[in-house]
């Protein structure tokens, strides 16, 4: 049995040969999500994108807010330094409600001339 493969853009057809006799079948490609003509590797990398490095950006900028953050007791500055650090997404959320709210932004244009 001889199996050559034809590829195109709507169809893939695949001409087999048996003991001398020629079959054309086509069927539709499994390289879509949705019928939308999106490969299954672009829509992983998508989710992945979605669920690891959006979590990371917040995480980063939550870490950065709580570095640049006065607080009223010194040592909680550390504190939240150290559940954002190793608390990761989860920490930045825990900070996000709680901890803003207990630290304010230094006025940035009272340095200014």
């Amino acid at each position: 049995m001889c199996r050559v493969s034809i590829y195109s853009a709507e169809k893939c057809c695949i001409i087999l040969i048996h003991y001398g006799r020629a079959t054309k079948q086509t069927m539709e490609p499994a390289h879509s999500v949705f019928g939308l003509g999106v490969p299954h590797e672009f829509a992983i990398l998508m989710v992945l994108l979605f669920l690891i490095a959006l979590p990371t950006v917040f995480w980063i900028v939550e870490l950065v807010d709580a570095a640049r953050r006065e607080y009223s007791e010194p040592n909680l500055k550390v504190v939240w330094l150290l559940v954002i650090f190793f608390a990761h997404f989860l920490g930045a959320v825990i900070y996000y409600f709680v901890g803003k709210k207990q630290g304010v932004l230094p006025n940035a244009g009272a340095n200014r001339v």
